[in-house]
């Protein structure tokens, strides 16, 4: 369910005393689950995402994923191949030698809870499966296609 520039269809988080926490769990992206939810001395309550409209997006080609007792640090990278270098194999070998190697420089670090990261893999995984159905549909439309305009 959108609201204006808001998400409102997405999870929802458990307060008490100033601390936040949100589960990723099926009952809390109902869109017709209650605003405020009370269970116990806690308060469940929906979460409203902002648009990401405004914020950029980077591209980025590398990655680093370190993990500690507490959370998982993902730093994200952008590494650009060296431009073509006159001078044959030799000259660029030797400037490649020079150079140490591919510079690559941090865009975004995002720090996930440990408690999280058994979703967040999830999401990939389940999203990177709908890219290949897709992009395998999509090859056998075109395949399809091709062998019917030759018939």
């Amino acid at each position: 369910m959108t609201n204006g520039n808001r998400d409102t269809n997405t999870a929802a988080a458990k307060v008490t005393g100033g601390s936040c926490f949100a589960p990723m769990t099926e009952a809390n992206v109902q869109p017709d689950s209650p605003i405020i939810k009370e269970t116990d001395d806690l308060f469940e309550v929906k979460l409203i995402y902002s648009s990401t409209e405004t914020v950029p997006a980077l591209y980025a080609n590398q990655l680093i994923v370190q993990h500690s007792p507490q959370e998982f640090l993902i730093s994200f990278y952008q590494a650009f191949p060296l431009p073509v270098l006159d001078g044959g194999p030799e000259a660029t070998r030797k400037k490649i030698q020079e150079l140490g190697g591919i510079p690559a420089q941090c865009i975004a670090r995002i720090a996930i809870p440990k408690e999280r990261m058994p979703a967040v893999v999830e999401a990939f995984v389940t999203n990177f499966k709908m890219y290949q159905e897709r992009l395998e549909k999509e090859r056998t439309s075109k395949t399809n296609g091709q062998n019917e305009a030759k018939q």
